[in-house]
């Protein structure tokens, strides 16, 4: 299951919001990868140093990704990591 979101933080996924990127997927039980979008380029949303090496910035497009057919309550939280401002 995946769900395409635009990054909306002024630092683009960087730092804080790549934090809390990372804080919910390492909560998770099933595997999370974050996809750059104009790249193609996914890595483990469980680390902090891949997801800042896709450097992706403000009003870049990410698609979000889990390993079950279940998962768009976890595509919710992950989604409003991203989208959360500060």
């Amino acid at each position: 299951m995946h769900r395409r979101v635009t990054v909306t933080s002024g630092a683009g996924l960087h730092a804080r919001t790549a934090a809390r990127l990372v804080e919910v997927a390492t909560q998770a039980a099933e595997d999370v990868t974050v996809t750059k979008v104009s790249t193609g380029r996914s890595v483990s949303a469980r680390s902090m140093l891949s997801v800042l090496t896709l450097d992706v910035h403000c009003g870049e497009e990410i698609l979000l990704e889990v390993g079950s057919t279940d998962g768009a309550p976890l595509l919710d939280r992950l989604a409003a990591a991203v989208q959360e401002d500060g």
